[in-house]
C-alpha cells in the first residue's frame, strides 16, 4: 500500500512510500505526485485508492501525454478527481477527457457524488481507452464517458502514463484549505494495467502492490 499524504512539515519528502504534500508559510503550499513511468497507447488502467476526505484538497488519478505541457503541443489528459461534496453529503467526483492546443477548459466535464462516501473507504477506479471511446468506472460501475468525437481524437496520442496526485483547491475548484485540518491523506492499495486487444477485452499485463521495502522500480515522484 501506498500513502500519500498533506502535512505541514519542513521538508517534502518521501519516507517507505509515502508521499506528503507540505505547507511552508514562506512559500506556500507544495503538493505530491506518483507516476508511472510506462507509457502506454489504449487499455485498462486501475487502482484501489482512498481518496482525501477533506474540502480544500483533491485527489487525483489520470492519465497524461508526456510533455503535453510545451507550445504548439497537444495537451491530452484524461481524469478522476475527488472534488468537494455533493448534495448528498458525499465526496463528489469529477471525470475529465481533455484534448487541447493550448489552454481551454475540458472538452469534456461530468460530476457525480456516489450513494457511498468514497472519501472514507477504498474504490477501485477505472479508466478504459479504446480506439473509439473513453469510459469511467468506480467499483464496476460506469459513471462517464463518450464516445464521440472527443474520445476518437485521442487516437492521435502519442501514449500516456498513469499519474496519482494531492494538491490544494480553491473556492472556485474543490473548497478551501484549512490548515488546521493536516495532515490529509491519500491511500493507494494497488494499481494495475491491462493492453486493449482492438475488439472487447483487455489482457492484464501487470499489478503493482507496493509491497516491497521501498518504492518499485518503473515509479517515480515529485513534488509542485
Amino acid at each position: 500500500m501506498l500513502l500519500m499524504d498533506a502535512s505541514i512539515s519542513a521538508l517534502c519528502q518521501i519516507l517507505l512510500w509515502s508521499l506528503s504534500f507540505s505547507w511552508h508559510q514562506a512559500e506556500g503550499v507544495v503538493s505530491a505526485e506518483l507516476f508511472h513511468t510506462g507509457v502506454y497507447k489504449y487499455g485498462r488502467f486501475e487502482a484501489r485508492i482512498q481518496m482525501p476526505p477533506r474540502m480544500g484538497v483533491i485527489g487525483g488519478f489520470f492519465l497524461w501525454q508526456l510533455e503535453s505541457q510545451w507550445a504548439n503541443t497537444h495537451w491530452y489528459e484524461l481524469d478522476i478527481e475527488r472534488m468537494g461534496y455533493g448534495r448528498n453529503g458525499r465526496c463528489q467526483l469529477q471525470a475529465n477527457v481533455l484534448e487541447a492546443h493550448g489552454n481551454k477548459p475540458p472538452d469534456y466535464k461530468l460530476r457525480v457524488a456516489p450513494s457511498r462516501d468514497v472519501c472514507h473507504r477504498y474504490a477501485v477506479y477505472k479508466f478504459e481507452w479504446t480506439k473509439n471511446c473513453i469510459h469511467f468506472f468506480i467499483n464496476g460501475h460506469k459513471f462517464a464517458g463518450t464516445c464521440t468525437s472527443k474520445a476518437r481524437e485521442f487516437r492521435r496520442s502519442r501514449g500516456m502514463r498513469m499519474h496519482f496526485n494531492v494538491w490544494q483547491g480553491n473556492r472556485n475548484f474543490g473548497g478551501n484549505l484549512n490548515y488546521k485540518q493536516l495532515p490529509i491523506y491519500m491511500f493507494i492499495d494497488w494499481v494495475r494495467y491491462s493492453s486493449w486487444d482492438g475488439g472487447k477485452k483487455f489482457t492484464r499485463k501487470w499489478t503493482e502492490k507496493f509491497d516491497g521495502p521501498g518504492l518499485p522500480a518503473g515509479w517515480g515522484y515529485g513534488e509542485y
